[in-house]
C-alpha cells in the first residue's frame, strides 16, 4: 500500500524497502533519500572518470550555449584538452565516435545541468547543441591538472550515503522471518 511521489528505478524494490522502514526503526523516507544520494554519487563518479564528459564540463564553464557539428565539437574539445588525454586510446578520434559517446553521456550530463540535443540543420547536416540548464541534481567533479575541483551544483547535503542501521538489527531480522 506504499505510495511514492516519484518512482525511481527498481520501483518495486524501493516500495518494498520503504514499507519496511518502520521495521528497521528508520525515519520515513530514509531509504529513498539514501538511494537517491547513492545514485547521484554514481553519476558523479561516472562523469569524473570519463575524459569526454570532463572535456564537455570544462568547455561549458566558458559558455552557456554551444551549437555546431560533432566535427567542430571534437576539434574544439581536442584543442582545449591536454595532449596526454587526447592521445589516449579512449579519446574519440572521429566525430561519429564522439557523437555516440555524448549520446551515452547525455543523461548524466543532464543531471549536472548540461542539456544535449541532436538536430538536423540546413542540407541535413547533423548538429549538436549543448546548453546549460539551471535544473541540476548532482555535483559535477572536474579534473583540473593534478587536483580535483568540486563544483557544487545544488545546495543539498550529499550525506554519507549510509543507511542508519544499528549493529543488532540483522540477527533479529532473520529470527522473525
Amino acid at each position: 500500500s506504499v505510495k511514492l511521489n516519484r518512482l525511481p528505478r527498481m520501483a518495486d524494490a524501493a516500495k518494498w524497502v520503504t514499507a519496511a522502514e518502520l521495521a528497521f526503526d528508520w525515519e520515513p523516507g530514509t531509504f529513498l533519500d539514501v538511494y537517491t544520494k547513492n545514485r547521484n554519487m554514481a553519476v558523479e563518479i561516472g562523469l569524473e572518470s570519463d575524459s569526454v564528459a570532463q572535456a564537455i564540463i570544462n568547455h561549458m564553464k566558458e559558455c552557456v550555449d554551444w551549437e555546431g557539428t560533432c566535427c567542430e565539437l571534437l576539434d574544439s574539445l581536442t584543442k582545449s584538452e591536454e595532449e596526454r588525454i587526447t592521445r589516449t586510446k579512449n579519446w574519440p578520434k572521429t566525430p561519429s565516435t564522439l557523437s555516440n559517446r555524448i549520446r551515452r553521456l547525455a543523461p548524466a550530463l543532464r543531471m549536472v545541468g548540461i542539456n544535449v540535443e541532436f538536430t538536423r540543420k540546413v542540407q541535413g547536416r547533423r548538429h549538436i547543441q549543448l546548453r546549460k540548464d539551471e535544473k541540476k541534481s548532482v555535483t559535477a567533479v572536474t579534473q583540473t591538472s593534478n587536483s580535483m575541483e568540486n563544483i557544487v551544483v545544488d545546495g543539498s547535503d550529499a550525506g554519507d550515503g549510509e543507511l542508519p542501521i544499528s549493529s543488532d538489527w540483522w540477527p533479529g531480522l532473520w529470527e522473525d522471518i
